[in-house]
């Protein structure tokens, strides 16, 4: 039986009540972090256009724009909070299948949610906590990356399941959302490579693809119903019937794979955050001035190297680039001892003084990770020397980068993080409000009506 089939009958039967303590806790953590990037994202390049795009179009008013506060139909209001999550690569990052699994969900379920005319906050959870797990499961069953964008393609499930499970759909219907999403799944790594602001879209496509999925396996309309290991399903299509179905359903129920996701202290592609964080960490008591250094080596994994280890060169737009550039962030880092928002701005990429350093950098793959299996998602961990003028090395390996669950941030520190998103906000947000909206996030699960929280995130 295809694993649908049960993800169908998990979503229909579970409850509020059987979700671990940690699991609500660490759901609201990832839900408040996400608000975080929605508001930062509202400047970033291409997120504004795409609102007055959807704004032209019209429609019925469902749900509302975060940041900007107008109402749109249900399935854009899914496209654009997803858009302005994930666009500065500041939202969380699966760190053993690089999936970014919250734009996508909380994205379709708050527009669910407002559309539905409310839902509890323990149902809120519920939905989202769900949508995560079977996300997160897909995305640790795949044994191989073939080019397809994996936060894009993985996404859709997750925005299936929340979808379905506050729609309140039956198993039936469910299995015909996940089918009728599925087939309008897409995203390729191509984005990436050539650093296309599209890139920051293909998951808001995915769970609007995942939205009106729902409303019509609701009207009766069929998807296929062996999604995932059907002989075209997602695993033969996708992974070439290469996974480990194992990852599908052990201990469905019981563990949670949201526990395992991770939060980004930095906006650009996870794989740069092991050297981040170790070039901050020479950078704090190190005169770090462009004419003292002579050059850097950066040691990562077989994946980090093959996703962010391109030389600083520029290529097509610089801010997706600059989020995929080792060489940039580490020497960002290090000149000006943090790694944040503004340094992704044109004129702060093209720095004369970034470039002077950034042409030194070498990224260097790990011999300890098997080269001959580039699909191994792993990002840590990782190694920085930087080779002064006077011969003096200074190193600082990191082995699991900030935010991991191994070396994790707290609600409060995404408290901060969301502070120091503030000031990226398309719009001036009320400090009361926002004060206001974290609370209750924090109180989630004592809410009675999520569409509460809405108003507090907009102008």
């Amino acid at each position: 039986m295809d694993a649908t089939f049960r993800y169908a009958k998990f979503i229909d039967e579970t409850n509020y009540e059987v979700l671990p303590k940690e699991v609500v806790e660490i759901t609201k953590t990832f839900i408040l972090d996400t608000f975080a990037c929605v508001i930062a994202g509202s400047t970033a390049p291409g997120c504004r256009e795409i609102v007055e795009e959807v704004r032209d179009w019209g429609g019925r008013e469902d749900s509302t724009i975060l940041i900007h506060g107008e109402k749109v139909p249900v399935h854009h209001a899914t496209l654009l909070n997803s858009v302005m999550a994930h666009a500065l690569d500041l939202d969380d990052c699966h760190d053993m299948n690089a999936n970014h699994v919250y734009n996508a969900v909380l994205g379709a379920g708050l527009a669910l949610a407002e559309m539905k005319n409310g839902l509890s906050g323990k149902d809120f959870i519920t939905a989202v906590a769900l949508g995560v797990d079977i996300s997160c499961r897909i995305a640790n069953a795949c044994e191989h990356f073939y080019g397809w964008h994996p936060a894009a393609v993985y996404s859709v499930f997750g925005a299936a399941a929340t979808a379905s499970k506050i729609l309140q759909l039956n198993e039936e219907e469910t299995i015909n959302t996940f089918g009728i999403a599925y087939s309008q799944t897409g995203g390729t790594f191509q984005s990436n490579i050539d650093g296309a602001l599209v890139k920051r879209m293909q998951p808001g496509l995915n769970a609007r693809g995942a939205v009106m999925g729902s409303f019509m396996a609701k009207r009766g309309i069929s998807g296929p119903q062996d999604v995932l290991e059907g002989r075209c399903g997602f695993f033969n299509l996708y992974q070439r019937g290469t996974y480990n179905p194992r990852e599908l359903t052990d201990d469905l129920g019981k563990r949670f794979e949201g526990v395992n996701d991770s939060i980004k202290p930095y906006p650009c592609c996870r794989c740069n955050h092991a050297a981040v964080d170790a070039a901050l960490e020479i950078a704090k008591n190190n005169d770090m001035s462009p004419e003292n250094i002579d050059h850097i080596d950066v040691y990562v994994t077989a994946h980090c190297h093959r996703v962010t280890g391109r030389p600083f060169e520029l290529e097509g737009d610089p801010q997706v680039y600059a989020q995929f550039c080792i060489p940039y962030t580490v020497t960002a880092s290090l000149l000006r001892k943090d790694l944040f928002i503004s340094d992704f701005d044109e004129k702060a990429i093209r720095d004369p003084n970034i470039k002077k350093v950034a042409t030194r950098v070498k990224v260097i793959p790990d011999e300890d990770v098997p080269l001959s299996t580039p699909t191994i998602i792993k990002m840590g961990p990782s190694t920085v020397n930087v080779t002064m003028k006077d011969g003096n090395v200074l190193s600082k390996r990191v082995e699991f980068p900030r935010g991991d669950p191994r070396n994790p941030m707290t609600f409060d520190d995404v408290i901060q993080k969301l502070r120091k998103c503030l000031p990226y906000s398309l719009h001036p947000l009320n400090e009361r409000k926002i004060e206001k909206g974290i609370e209750m996030i924090g109180e989630l699960e004592e809410i009675d009506d999520v569409r509460k929280i809405i108003p507090n995130f907009c102008r």
